[in-house]
């Protein structure tokens, strides 16, 4: 999994949290800046959103020259998380169907 490396992690250094079990929040910062450091560091775009049970859209970045991808979850009110990263992102066409009726999604190297 690639690390969100130091454009990203300073995107939110001043407003990294540490809780009180001394876990750290995710990097968040305003949605367009979020956007803006995965485009230029990256070369990821959005590529699939959905909206989450509790009111927040989810979505995936991704960039198909370099497969690099990130799950960014945004609030209401413009605020973006990244909550993972990785490598060798590979879409599939949403079909209709069983899960048993499609084979397993083979990553590309």
């Amino acid at each position: 999994m690639r690390s969100c490396g130091p454009t990203l992690a300073g995107l939110a250094a001043s407003a990294l949290i540490v809780g009180a079990a001394g876990a750290r929040e995710p990097p968040c910062a305003e949605t367009r800046r979020v956007a803006d450091v995965l485009h230029g560091s990256y070369g990821e775009l959005p590529i699939s959103a959905g909206l989450q049970e509790n009111g927040q859209l989810l979505q995936i970045f991704a960039s198909p020259d370099t497969g690099s991808w990130t799950a960014v979850t945004t609030s209401p009110r413009g605020i973006s998380c990244v909550l993972a990263t990785g490598r060798r992102w590979a879409d599939r066409a949403a079909t209709r169907g069983t899960p048993a009726d499609r084979p397993p999604l083979a990553l590309v190297r």
